[in-house]
């Protein structure tokens, strides 16, 4: 796996934190472009949010990722933004729509079918790739955690959220004091 693309998929792998929730599955119509701008999304779309969310990340435009993420999880994406040492410039093209829609109540997971590819700034440091950074799924119905997004409604708008871990048992190998 390329330097490149694994970045891509650390990336994806944010917003991308899915699992499966209940049944209730129609498919999402919304297609994707590189860019979308996150006030032209139809935020009671949950396919619509899922894909430019994954779009605006893949092209590490956080602060246009972070509008369409669950409020609550804002800080842990403020975090791995500032950590983050992605290249300016970096642009996500290919085109995605939804694909199922697993939705039960106010949450769910929405699959993401389409190929997405990373485009780096010319001058990038490294070297040249030869074949494009690219993902692609054709399966509406996939459960890849590339491919899955985890939506959240809150207030009749949808967001992108991920199940936040939680530790049980945890130990510490802290020194005595």
């Amino acid at each position: 796996m390329t330097r490149r693309l694994a970045a891509l998929a650390g990336a994806l792998c944010l917003g991308l934190l899915g699992g499966c929730a209940s049944t209730g599955a129609a498919p999402a119509g919304s297609v994707g472009t590189a860019g979308p701008s996150v006030t032209s999304v139809d935020r009671s779309d949950a396919g619509s949010v899922a894909v430019a969310f994954t779009l605006a990340m893949a092209s590490q435009d956080y602060a246009a990722a972070s509008v369409l993420l669950d409020p609550d999880k804002r800080g842990v994406l403020a975090a791995l933004a500032q950590g983050s040492q992605g290249q300016p410039g970096t642009q996500a093209t290919g085109t995605l729509r939804g694909g199922r829609q697993r939705i039960t109540g106010d949450s769910g997971t929405v699959a993401l079918v389409g190929r997405l590819c990373r485009i780096m700034p010319v001058g990038a440091p490294g070297p040249v790739p030869t074949t494009p950074d690219c993902i692609e799924n054709a399966d509406p119905d996939t459960e890849s955690p590339l491919f899955t997004v985890r939506v959240v409604r809150l207030s009749g708008q949808w967001y992108v959220t991920f199940v936040t871990p939680s530790v049980s048992g945890a130990t510490s190998n802290h020194p005595p004091t």
